[in-house]
């Protein structure tokens, strides 16, 4: 499975995206995973125009990866309509999602 790491952290001035790629490394390597991105974000949670996490929908759609791997829900989404939108777009493209 090819996976690609999303970490994201409200504000700069916030230091657990280390420890989130940490987490989310091991689950992979539990797992035989093979991490083909690993994708970081200072962004608010409540923007839902966020880059990094474009990205990672683009390598969706264009079948680069199999699973997208989060460390909490929250880093991923802020807002259920955002969450269920942006699963669906998952979905669509056969990615799995998971929140550690």
């Amino acid at each position: 499975m090819r996976t690609a790491l999303y970490a994201r952290v409200s504000t700069r001035d916030q230091n657990s995206i280390p420890m989130q790629f940490d987490a989310m490394r091991d689950h992979a390597k539990l797992r035989g995973w093979e991490i083909v991105a690993e994708i970081e974000e200072a962004e608010s949670g409540a923007k839902t125009n966020r880059a990094g996490r474009a990205k990672i929908l683009e390598l969706a759609k264009k079948n680069k990866i199999d699973v997208v791997l989060v460390w909490k829900l929250n880093r991923w989404s802020r807002s259920t309509s955002d969450l269920l939108l942006t699963l669906d777009e998952l979905q669509a493209a056969r990615v799995s999602f998971v929140s550690i």
